[in-house]
């Protein structure tokens, strides 16, 4: 299987899950590589890569046994922005298999680290995977709670991101 695979027309599904397994085989070369030269970073990364392979070919479980693998080396290394979306991403890989009370623990968990770090972003993000967990599980008053904070560090991010765009085109203004 090749990059041409994909770009020779229309691909069939077999095609695709080969270059998916191709890919598997040669990340996990490359995490025995990084391993010998003790360089986590790449470990970790790594992980995280398997665990999204899998999810796209629907092996829910090794997806969720490498995103674990991710998690635990971005604690070692103290990457907690990776970390919290190592968890929002167990949030989403548990909600798609129904296991919606293991989706929460892990939405949670991303949520809090987010919110300790302050990032806006995985806030954001932490905050639209909960409220479709709560949604999944019948809660629709706190899904509703999750959904309407969830709009608003969007409308935040949004305002803030025009914010910096006119005043950017103000300082140009004055400066010409």
């Amino acid at each position: 299987y090749t990059y041409n695979t994909l770009m020779d027309g229309n691909p069939d599904e077999d095609s695709i899950v080969g270059l998916f397994n191709l890919a598997e085989v040669k990340i996990l070369e490359a995490i025995v590589w990084f391993e010998k030269g003790d360089y986590l970073r790449g470990v970790a990364l790594a992980y995280g890569n398997l665990a999204n392979i899998k999810t796209v070919l629907e092996d829910f479980n090794s997806s969720l046994e490498y995103m674990r693998k991710a998690i635990s080396y971005f604690k070692k290394l103290n990457y907690d922005t990776y970390t919290v979306i190592g968890y929002y991403t167990l949030t989403e890989t548990f909600t798609q298999i129904g296991q919606l009370d293991s989706a929460a623990l892990y939405g949670h968990k991303a949520l809090n680290l987010a919110e300790e770090l302050d990032s806006k972003i995985d806030i954001k993000n932490s905050l639209g995977k909960l409220s479709r967990v709560y949604e999944g599980m019948g809660d629709y008053e706190t899904a509703f709670q999750y959904q309407t904070e969830f709009y608003t560090a969007y409308a935040k991010l949004i305002n803030q991101e025009n914010n910096l765009i006119v005043s950017d085109l103000n300082k140009k203004y004055e400066t010409e």
